[in-house]
């Protein structure tokens, strides 16, 4: 049985004058924002809580690098960064951590 998202809720901390609400970006498994407490932004500036941290630094190295198409095993993500965002915010730790596997090698084959 999946949970119905609470935005009331993972809004509640919003400050104006930021860009994003200080409370993590990320999804659960069960595909239910995180809404844990910031304790990491990206280069973007969107909130990652401790536990999602590596979802920001997959923004962060997908930056740097111009947001392009990458592949590993079943997994793979179109260029662009609105592909990188949906990954990042929505896509499975599985998901998230094979492309950061692919990073490595995409370097070595552009270097």
């Amino acid at each position: 049985m999946s949970q119905t998202p609470d935005f009331d809720a993972f809004y509640a901390e919003w400050d104006e004058d930021q860009i994003m609400p200080n409370v993590c970006i990320g999804s659960t498994p069960e595909g239910v924002p995180c809404g844990g407490e910031m304790e990491y932004a990206d280069e973007l500036g969107q909130p990652w809580c401790a536990a999602c941290q590596y979802r920001g630094e997959f923004i962060n190295w997908g930056l740097i690098h111009d947001w392009p198409a990458l592949e590993s095993g079943n997994f793979a993500i179109a260029e662009g960064q609105t592909y990188w965002m949906l990954t990042a915010s929505l896509g499975t730790a599985e998901r998230v951590l094979a492309l950061m596997a692919a990073m490595e090698n995409y370097e070595r084959r552009t270097a």
